[in-house]
């Protein structure tokens, strides 16, 4: 069971059982079983409240050390594990199987971030899944465009557009998406070598980006921008950032390798 995959979701789940029972045996006894029922069936809906914000809250943590210290092999190997724990009828299963996807692009497996993905797309389930569907979309557009494949991407990212057209915009889950398209859009544009005029909006979106992973990507970005416009300074900027603080990234390794070239050339 998904509940038991984590330990402060089990340990509530136990926790709300004892009480369950206990309210059922001593309400029997001193409140009568209508008013027993009552108040079992209202603990029961609170029981199940909080043991699924526990479990939300829970598989949110496993993304810290990718998104808080650009560290994706801790990451890699907490959702693999949860994973084996999980059945694939979960609602977890396939987002945790799309964070994993992730974590392999970021450790520099692209194909086979590539490869999961796909299928991801196969699964029916996730079909039904409105807050899940576009974001898979995104990724897989992303690993095609670093991996080279612009022709193979270019379905993804008009699949993932018109499914957020479709999204009323002033919903949560519609922001949210909204800015991650637009930030896909710029990426687009930048690994397809079309970075005029991306730099502002870039930046941008480097001040709102929420996390030191997304920053990194973003600077990584404009390092590519002004590589292709042939401005040396912001461009070497940029790949000290990505080096300095994108720790086991792909993108970190290679900053630091450009550097070491750009370091004996001088």
């Amino acid at each position: 069971m998904l509940v038991f995959c984590f330990k402060r979701s089990a340990g509530a789940a136990l926790l709300f059982g004892a009480l369950l029972l206990l309210i059922l045996v001593a309400g029997f006894f001193y409140l009568g079983p209508f008013l027993t029922l009552l108040l079992f069936f209202a603990a029961e809906l609170a029981a199940t409240y909080t043991v699924r914000k526990i479990i939300l809250q829970e598989f949110s943590k496993l993304s810290q050390p990718l998104f808080l210290r650009c560290d994706p092999e801790p990451y890699i190997l907490a959702h693999e594990k949860l994973l084996r724990r999980l059945s694939s009828k979960s609602k977890l299963y396939n987002a945790a199987r799309s964070n994993l996807a992730v974590g392999f692009y970021s450790a520099g497996e692209t194909e086979k971030g590539i490869a999961l993905s796909k299928k991801i797309l196969e699964d029916p389930r996730v079909k039904r899944d409105p807050s899940l569907l576009p974001v898979v979309y995104m990724n897989l557009c992303t690993m095609l465009l670093v991996a080279g494949r612009p022709e193979e991407a270019e379905p993804m990212f008009q699949s993932a557009y018109e499914f957020i057209f479709h999204t009323p915009a002033q919903s949560p889950l519609g922001r949210k998406l909204r800015s991650q398209m637009n930030l896909l859009e710029l990426r687009r544009r930048v690994l397809t070598h079309q970075s005029q005029r991306c730099e502002e909006s870039l930046t941008a979106n480097l001040q709102r980006a929420s996390s030191l992973y997304e920053r990194v990507q973003i600077q990584y970005l404009l390092f590519l921008c002004y590589q292709q416009q042939g401005e040396t300074g912001p461009m070497l900027s940029c790949l000290r950032y990505v080096a300095e603080k994108g720790n086991h990234l792909e993108i970190a390794r290679q900053a630091q390798a450009i550097l070491n070239d750009f370091s004996s050339e001088g």
